[in-house]
Formats: structure tokens, C-alpha cells, sequence
């Protein structure tokens, strides 16, 4: 995975998403911006472990994932979806 171009990905971005997509099992592996607080990290670091995802903290911020992601906004987490036929 090219964690450097997330534009063209099928992913999920924020915290709310990220969360309902891990718990439906559609998620193959997060990606965690270096700016976000710790209890933030913590929440996600758990559930994505309790779920055997794979954590991925990104070397960038969260406007810079953002832009990686091809969204204007910040980007604390990026989900990247599993294919449909690997997610039932």
C-alpha cells in the first residue's frame, strides 16, 4: 500500500466512520495522523487491535493526510476498505 497517494483508495475518513466500518469488518487497515491526541489514539489503537487491523501511524499531520486524501478538511484517520469479496 502507497500510503503516500490515498485519493484513488476506497477508504473512510474521521473518527465516526472509521469506528462503524471496523466494527462491520469492512476495514483492512487505519491510518493515524502524528497530531492526534492521545486519547484519541488510545480509543482507536484498541478497537483496531481488538478487531486485527492493521495501524498504520502516518509521518504526517492531519492537513497533510487530509491532502493525501484529496479532502479539504483534516484527517485524524483514514480507513482503507477491504474489496467486497474479502469484507463477508
Amino acid at each position: 500500500m502507497d500510503s503516500d497517494n490515498l485519493d484513488g483508495l476506497d477508504k473512510v475518513i474521521g473518527l465516526r466512520q472509521v469506528t462503524k466500518c471496523i466494527n462491520r469488518n469492512q476495514i483492512k487497515e487505519i491510518i493515524l495522523a502524528t497530531d492526534v491526541d492521545n486519547a484519541f489514539y488510545q480509543k482507536v489503537i484498541s478497537l483496531a487491535s481488538s478487531k486485527n487491523v492493521k495501524i498504520t501511524v502516518h509521518t504526517k499531520t492531519k492537513q497533510q493526510l487530509a491532502k493525501l486524501c484529496g479532502v479539504d478538511k483534516i484527517a485524524s484517520i483514514v480507513g482503507l476498505l477491504k474489496n467486497e469479496a474479502n469484507a463477508k
